[in-house]
């Protein structure tokens, strides 16, 4: 089934993922955007929340949404609203004991075809929000992309989408259609490489169970990497390796990669 990449690949740095995309096991309060009301906002308590199940954060108190949207909405790109917010971290600081929150807001996509959605996302977290003032942090949303299954197109919903297609920072130098082209190639390699759980102990994921997609990144060489949510917090996550060769993607491998640090 192809070569397994032996070389374990640390991650220095968060930024590159802009852990936007966070894990991959969530769930949802409210599967279903509310109807924004006439000012073009979604009703703040209709907001739909996922939390990250593989880190298992405290829900957030309505205090915490209402400094989360205060924050975040003054930001919303022209014509588009507040979509969902997904929570990676909501606990108590080891140092000082006071809550701590880190967590990906979403606007609505700016465009969309079947297979591709685009639009806005922020990262906030509680240190953002105490420091604003006097630092002044950036307050410039990022571009995010979702790729749906060949088989289940986008409609004209905004459903809270499913793990399955999950958000994630939009790669540079990469056309749309190689980015619809490089996750369907990864998410199949992904499934027939990782083995059902049961079949052998301490593999990870499933068969017949979607990978999400966490970044793309592609070389100086030209070979492009995959990296899919990890399952657990302070683990591996799952990379897949490849690379255009004739016109056509070709397999490299898999591995792992690692945060430095954890």
């Amino acid at each position: 089934m192809g070569t397994r990449v032996t070389a374990r690949v640390v991650v220095v740095s968060l930024t590159f993922f802009l852990v936007a995309a966070a894990d991959s096991n969530v769930s949802s309060t409210d599967s279903v955007l509310s109807p924004p009301d006439k000012a073009g906002k979604t009703p703040r308590e209709k907001v739909p929340i996922v939390y990250d199940m593989t880190t298992r954060p405290a829900q957030l108190t309505a205090e915490q949404c209402n400094q989360i949207l205060d924050y975040a909405e003054p930001l919303a790109p022209k014509a588009q609203r507040v979509w969902y917010i997904q929570v990676s971290k909501n606990t108590k600081s080891p140092i000082d004991g006071n809550p701590y929150w880190k967590v990906t807001l979403y606007f609505t996509p700016e465009t969309a075809t079947k297979r591709l959605r685009k639009g806005k996302g922020i990262c906030v977290s509680s240190d953002f929000v105490a420091k604003a003032a006097l630092l002044a942090p950036s307050k410039t949303p990022y571009d995010y992309v979702m790729v749906s299954l060949p088989d289940d197109p986008f409609g004209n919903d905004l459903l809270t989408p499913s793990t399955a297609v999950w958000p994630f920072a939009r790669p540079s130098g990469f056309t749309d259609e190689e980015i619809i082209e490089v996750v369907d190639f990864a998410r199949f390699k992904q499934l027939l490489e990782v083995p059902p759980p049961n079949f052998m102990a301490g593999v990870r994921g499933s068969l017949g169970t979607v990978p999400s997609v966490l970044a793309i990144g592609r070389d100086k060489d030209g070979t492009i990497t995959v990296y899919f949510c990890r399952d657990e917090p302070g683990g591996p996550g799952y990379l897949i390796k490849c690379k255009r060769t004739d016109g056509k993607l070709v397999y490299l491998g898999k591995g792992d990669w690692y945060i430095q640090g954890e």
